[in-house]
């Protein structure tokens, strides 16, 4: 923010010579403070664009999770209607890869949403 200022005194400077330019007739704090405004707005909206994203993994991921949960129950009743056998074997494997779905969901949910209200929350 400090080389904007300064860039923006710069510029001033170089104008004073040039009556036509519309930045020539502003002040010198007129001009810095557009110039420290500007950098403020930029820095600000880099900062925001990263909590958006934050904000969409935590809300997606979950589902995302619970898809994979879904699909493995899916294929787990499948593999029960095609041999037309409800054993353990014939099921732990479809189950066993829902679950994991479910906690690469969470694993990746809830370190998002906790980022996210740590960085909305701080001043």
């Amino acid at each position: 923010m400090a080389a904007q200022g300064q860039g923006a005194i710069h510029h001033l400077e170089s104008l004073w010579h040039e009556q036509s330019h519309l930045d020539a007739h502003l002040s010198a704090s007129e001009l810095v403070t557009r110039a420290l405004r500007n950098s403020i707005a930029r820095t600000a909206s880099r900062l925001e664009g990263g909590l958006t994203l934050l904000a969409s993994v935590g809300s997606t991921a979950l589902f995302v999770g619970l898809f994979g949960t879904v699909w493995g129950i899916y294929h787990a009743l499948a593999r029960i209607g095609t041999t037309r056998q409800s054993s353990l074997s014939k099921v732990a494997g479809p189950v066993g890869e829902a679950l994991i779905m479910t906690a690469a969901g969470l694993f990746v949910a809830i370190p998002a949403v906790l980022a996210y209200n740590v960085f909305t929350r701080s001043p």
